[in-house]
């Protein structure tokens, strides 16, 4: 079964989430690209304003949508890229407070102060 994150957009973050993910396809090459577009690409066409994915995924979207804050930055289009900088942050804690729910969770072993010895 797969664990997956269920993140609820706006219309207008959906859309800048399509491009964005669109164009670092676009830019890619070779397995990553295949990888890309197999993967996020795909859930992100699929999604109607929720997306569900993994960690990885979340990881792609939050750099697809950095890459085209960059693109924006680099452009003179300051305001714009803001908004992209801050969905990517938004969706990368998201992603971190995903991965700490359902996380693989570490048993701490018993320390050696809270031991008792048994004299035989």
């Amino acid at each position: 079964m797969r664990l997956a994150a269920n993140i609820k957009l706006f219309p207008a973050e959906m859309s800048m989430v399509r491009r964005s993910t669109r164009l670092l396809s676009d830019h890619l090459t070779g397995w990553n690209k295949r990888l890309f577009d197999s993967t996020t690409l795909k859930r992100v066409n699929e999604s109607t304003g929720t997306l569900v994915m993994d960690g990885m995924e979340l990881k792609d979207v939050a750099r697809a949508l950095r890459k085209q804050g960059w693109f924006f930055y680099n452009s003179g289009l300051k305001s714009e890229a803001k908004i992209y900088f801050e969905l990517a942050q938004w969706i990368k804690e998201q992603r971190f407070q995903f991965q700490k729910e359902n996380g693989p969770k570490i048993k701490t072993a018993v320390s050696a102060g809270t031991l008792t010895a048994a004299i035989v």
